[in-house]
């Protein structure tokens, strides 16, 4: 294997996961671009989301990619042969069995068409943070370019109801990609990222209409989605190229998985394994190369053989074709009579989702707070002098900075070296305000240094006090919204196997 000199790689040789920029490991320039993101978006909450505009002021219109397949259905209407199995062309798991997979009839958990209610149809069961800050990262913690990029992913999930293929799961997938495992889920990786894999070997674009891929490719970054949480949030992905052939090349489907990553699941992507690419692929790899994130393709990595995934994942996480020391190999089991049955528990299903609507209000609340104070924060931090900014000043001089007590004799020195809640027209957080999270934003009035340094450090106490306060909310947030999951997600092949358990916990070892 090459040597290992990129960071999303060399975190493998490190073993070391890079959560810098994610979840509870924020600095303050990354914090305080969180909060402008989160205040564009309370600014437009209200809106429609078919009248959403991005930063530009343009009506968000994301780029839904299709085929015209009437020719390819045609076609597989005069053959009588499978296409894999007994599987045909359009055959869905629902047609493999004698019962209703899903009898309950879809019904949204948004509570209208606005942007609030599509935020957190989109946000489901992570953390809300964990969704915000990939479209950050991705976008090099440009405020306004994370703004259009999460918007357009959320009219995206919109126009092609992905709640409602989440809700229908595997019943309405095509039987033959299912069956063929053109891409499952599993084991681990090193890192604790879920490993996808996908044979390329048993795909063709004749086998199934596009309209099915895009739905296939869609549950299963869903699927995935629901196995990660922090601080692993990504996966691993191995795309396995031997015994594949040109006929396996279907460049409709690999546009619109690396559309599907970069645009609508960004940050997903922990590492790219092409495995034992035959001779023509370097060919392929090149014209399809232009399609390819730039920071997508420095994930990539070029492996010839299994003993090459050694330093990826232990062996026995990998499947036995790949040399593994557990006896597993990809088979689908169909879904089971009343296996949904959950899904028409309505009472069940309000009272989950009241407790979720209660919280995700109780964070709405915090976060308001919080970028409002992180505002005048900032502007506290504007009035120091740059040496008085830097981070390990301002810890060395805490203790210094604060008020004196009143009776000393400081105290009662000129107003000058007067403590700032002693000025109410300076407009700094008198300490009675810290419960309440009030924050006084008008302009100083004739404060010394070290008062304006006492008021900035007061004003990032109670930013951070709230930060704290809202992480554990959005944490019980995530908590709930999984309790919600159960009464709007089919079960899956991975329930079923008792890899994902009641409780949403995930165990490999029940597949080994």
């Amino acid at each position: 294997m090459a040597e290992v000199k990129d960071s999303p790689r060399k975190q493998y040789a490190d073993s070391t996961i890079d959560t810098k920029g994610c979840f509870k490991n924020l600095n303050d320039f990354e914090r305080h671009k969180l909060q402008e993101l989160w205040a564009k978006l309370f600014d437009n909450l209200t809106v429609d989301i078919d009248e959403v505009r991005d930063s530009h002021d343009h009506l968000v219109s994301p780029l839904v990619l299709d085929l015209d397949d009437k020719d390819l259905e045609a076609k597989a209407a005069k053959s009588k042969d499978p296409v894999y199995q007994d599987c045909f062309f359009g055959e869905t798991i629902q047609d493999k069995v004698d019962f209703k997979i899903v009898s309950a009839e879809f019904k949204t958990t948004r509570a209208d068409n606005t942007l609030d209610s599509h935020i957190w149809a989109s946000i489901r069961e992570d953390v809300p943070d964990t969704l915000i800050l990939r479209f950050l990262r991705a976008r090099k913690w440009n405020v306004n370019d994370a703004y259009d990029m999460l918007l357009t992913c959320i009219k995206w999930r919109h126009l092609e109801r992905v709640e409602e293929i989440i809700f229908f799961g595997e019943a309405q997938n095509e039987a033959s990609l299912t069956y063929k495992g053109t891409s499952y889920i599993h084991g681990i990786d090193k890192l604790g990222y879920p490993i996808v894999w996908a044979p390329s070997a048993k795909h063709f674009q004749k086998d199934q209409s596009f309209h099915q891929i895009k739905r296939y490719l869609v549950h299963m970054m869903e699927t995935a989605r629901l196995m990660l949480k922090p601080p692993h949030e990504k996966v691993c992905l191995v795309m396995d190229l031997k015994n594949s052939t040109l006929a396996n090349f279907d460049r409709s489907f690999v546009k619109l998985f690396l559309k599907y990553l970069e645009a609508y699941y960004p940050e997903c992507l922990s590492v790219a394994i092409l495995y034992k690419g035959p001779w023509w692929f370097s060919g392929a790899f090149k014209l399809v190369s232009p399609w390819i994130d730039p920071y997508v393709s420095q994930k990539i990595m070029f492996v010839k053989g299994s003993n090459e995934l050694a330093p990826i994942a232990n062996l026995d996480q990998l499947p036995k074709e790949y040399n593994s020391k557990n006896s597993y190999s990809y088979k689908y089991v169909l879904p089971k009579p009343n296996e949904n049955d959950i899904l028409l528990d309505t009472e069940g299903r309000e009272a989950a989702l009241k407790e979720r609507n209660k919280i995700i209000e109780e964070f709405k609340t915090l976060t308001k707070q919080w970028f409002e104070v992180g505002k005048a924060t900032q502007e506290a931090k504007k009035l120091l002098k740059p040496s008085d900014t830097e981070h390990d000043k301002h810890k060395k001089r805490a203790s210094s900075a604060a008020p004196p007590h009143k009776g000393s004799k400081s105290s009662q020195q000129k107003s000058s070296s007067a403590p700032p809640e002693h000025s109410p027209a300076s407009g700094t957080a008198d300490s009675s305000h810290l419960n309440g999270n009030t924050v006084h934003t008008e302009s100083p009035v004739q404060l010394s240094e070290r008062e304006l340094l006492y008021d900035y450090q007061l004003k990032l106490e109670i930013e951070l006090d709230i930060h704290r306060r809202r992480d554990k909310c959005q944490e019980r947030l995530s908590m709930a919204a999984r309790k919600l999951d159960v009464y709007t997600r089919a079960k899956s092949f991975y329930h079923r196997t008792k890899v994902i358990s009641e409780d949403g916990s995930i165990d490999w070892s029940k597949l080994e």
